[in-house]
């Protein structure tokens, strides 16, 4: 019977101090049961907060994607009626420059014999109108047609007008050529 006391007892301290080290297991489990379930919240509110920016992001992705594709429209748009203008630009050029050929042919024939075309061509622009007047005279005194010399004088001013005019719309279609190749690389 003392025997079974002692062994009772013995047993009973092997069970307090496998209790006493279970305790202290369990505690230094439970704190790290508590670290890591705060870890998973702090993750968690992390993970929400990273998707919130990237679906705000997706939204200013898709958003920029559309106002580039608009843009790229409106700019190629822009670009193919400026070609346009260029082109009707050139055929109007090619009309007034076949007319101009006809009407130095009949300058030529009427106005060479009244008065020497030199003095008219190298005439400053500021001059031209009065140039124009004197020419008219001359050939009215002559006897040529003065309708006729004023309507070709008034084609060579078209023509030089028309050509400033391609001048402009080619220097535009060169920067709209700029701009489309920026926004297309």
């Amino acid at each position: 019977m003392r025997e079974m006391q002692r062994n009772f007892a013995d047993q009973e301290a092997r069970w307090r101090e496998e209790k006493q080290v279970m305790t202290v297991d369990l505690d230094g489990k439970a704190k790290r049961n508590e670290y890591l379930q705060s870890e998973a919240n702090r993750a968690e509110r992390i993970r929400f907060d990273l998707s919130t920016k990237v679906a705000a992001l997706q939204e200013k992705v898709v958003n920029l994607q559309e106002t580039l594709s608009r843009e790229r429209k409106e700019k190629l748009s822009e670009v193919d009626s400026l070609t346009k203008e260029r082109d009707e630009a050139q055929e109007e050029r090619k009309c007034l420059s076949t007319n101009l050929k006809l009407a130095l042919q009949v300058r030529n024939t009427l106005i060479t014999p009244v008065l020497d075309a030199d003095v008219f061509d190298t005439c400053q622009p500021q001059d031209r109108h009065t140039q124009h007047d004197i020419l008219l005279d001359e050939i009215a005194k002559s006897g040529g047609d003065k309708a006729l010399a004023s309507k070709v004088l008034d084609l060579e001013n078209k023509l030089a007008e028309s050509e400033a005019e391609k001048g402009n719309l080619q220097l535009k279609i060169v920067e709209w050529e700029e701009q489309a190749g920026k926004f297309i690389s």
